[in-house]
């Protein structure tokens, strides 16, 4: 079970939190608002979810390596979304596929990631990591794109995880805002 805690300063201080929220404990002192989420179901074992998310994004550059986007398309959420370098946001599976797939068409193969950290917060799971890809143009090699990650992993009933946000930052674009 994940519960939310927020601590009210005084119960006497006219901007206190919703009385109706409050929880009050003469054990504890003073009053905490209490929201529960995520109730029947136990937090997620971060060591688990880590394994499955590191083999989901083995699955994710084999596909896109292949050109398997069908196969990609079960590692997300259908309502996933991403802000991936000179895009807007990208909302839903098939937009994101769709931009995958003209990304590979124009080139960009190879894809390496690597998790750095991964935390959980019972069916939600936030992943960071740094990624390159390498770029080529007419067949020829013309450099690589370097970055860092940031996922939301949704867990499913079954225990797979499966990508629902994604932001990335290119080195280059980083470097450039500076």
């Amino acid at each position: 079970m994940l519960l939310v805690l927020l601590v009210a300063f005084s119960p006497a201080r006219e901007d206190a939190a919703d009385p109706a929220l409050m929880i009050a404990s003469r054990e504890a002192g003073p009053l905490v608002a209490a929201d529960k989420v995520a109730a029947d179901k136990p937090a997620a074992d971060k060591v688990a979810a880590r394994a499955s998310i590191e083999k989901a994004n083995a699955a994710w550059q084999a596909a896109f390596g292949s050109g398997d986007f069908a196969g990609m398309a079960a590692l997300y959420t259908d309502d996933a979304s991403l802000s991936a370098p000179g895009t807007g946001q990208l909302e839903g599976r098939g937009k994101i596929l769709d931009y995958l797939s003209d990304r590979r068409a124009r080139g960009m193969s190879d894809p390496a990631l690597k998790t750095l950290d991964v935390v959980t917060m019972g069916e939600v799971a936030y992943e960071t990591g740094t990624y390159r890809f390498t770029l080529r143009s007419g067949g020829d090699l013309a450099g690589s794109e370097t970055g860092r990650y940031f996922v939301i992993w949704k867990a499913e009933p079954d225990g797979t995880w499966r990508y629902n946000l994604g932001i990335w930052t290119n080195n280059a674009t980083a470097a450039a805002a500076r």
